[in-house]
């Protein structure tokens, strides 16, 4: 049982760093697209935003054509295997999942929102420290 836990706490981080990989080909794809647009903020941006203090980077992805949002659907539902389900809204047909990550003490350490309707679709990863509705939210006015 030991090495079963041990095995476990050994493949955790490896898992953790597939998902980022996941991400990261996402936005390597879609950065040199036509229609696409892909925004990376690091942690000094946001801090001299005035961002909450837990968010450590912010990256986002949007597709705004017909054409692309099957594939992109299909990629984004790759990267975001892994990660917990904290909220989903749909209406009238336009679906919106917030997901979420946490470290071992329960903490919010990536928040992922994805909406994706017939023509268009947004995947937004924000990283942080125990990421709170306040920290999210400050991103809303920017």
């Amino acid at each position: 049982m030991k090495r079963f836990i041990l095995l476990i706490m050994c493949i955790l981080p490896m898992a953790t760093k597939a998902q980022d990989g996941a991400f990261t080909e996402l936005v390597n794809k879609y950065s040199t697209m036509q229609h696409c647009t892909t925004i990376e903020l690091s942690k000094d941006m946001l801090q001299s935003m005035d961002v909450g203090a837990n968010i450590d980077s912010l990256t986002a992805i949007s597709v705004e054509s017909s054409d692309l949002i099957e594939t992109f659907k299909k990629d984004v539902a790759d990267a975001i295997v892994g990660y917990k389900t904290l909220l989903t809204v749909n209406n009238s047909g336009e679906m919106v999942r917030v997901l979420g990550q946490t470290d071992d003490k329960g903490h919010i350490v990536v928040l992922v929102v994805v909406t994706i309707s017939k023509d268009e679709g947004v995947i937004v990863k924000i990283t942080g420290r125990d990421i709170s509705l306040s920290d999210a939210s400050s991103l809303v006015s920017l």
